[in-house]
Parts: structure tokens; sequence; C-alpha cells
């Protein structure tokens, strides 16, 4: 990433969670290919856990209770999702 234009990929992300010690989120809009050959809109939220699931005194970490970070990953390029809204609301 030292070049312009270069992104992160899921080894750095990986690499960044553990050295945070975060659970980071990836949502990505996509589309899904339908039998009849037309597409629907769809989303992928993946899950980036840090790397070991234990602390340095080796004791288990609850990944459900650690801190977030939240990314938007679109047109090849991750943006920090500042705010959660509820479509429903």
């Amino acid at each position: 990433m030292e070049q312009a234009g270069v992104w992160a990929t899921g080894i750095e992300l990986k690499a960044a969670a553990r050295l945070l010690g975060v659970h980071i989120w990836t949502y990505s809009p996509t589309r899904i290919g339908l039998p009849n050959g037309k597409t629907v809109p769809a989303s992928r939220l993946i899950s980036i856990p840090p790397m070991s699931y234990q602390d340095a005194t080796n004791t288990a970490v609850d990944i459900d209770n650690l801190p977030a970070i939240y990314l938007d990953n679109r047109n090849s390029h991750y943006n920090l999702v500042v705010e959660i809204v509820d479509a429903n609301q």
C-alpha cells in the first residue's frame, strides 16, 4: 500500500484486526445472477475477527464482545462507516 491506487486486501484487514484487537466487518453491495439471466441487487457482510481468539495471557476472548470497525467496500475502495441506520425506522 505504499503506492497510490493500491488498497488493502483481506490480509491487511486481518492484520489490522489483530493489531487493534477489534472485529472488522466489511459490507459489499453486489448483484446475484438468476437462472433467467437477470440479476438482482444483493449485499455481502464479511466478518474479519482477529487471528487469535486468545489474549496475551492465553485466556480465551469472546469475539462477540470485541469493539468493531465497519467498512463499506464499493468500487474496490474501503470507506469507514460512521453511522448505522435501521432502514425500518
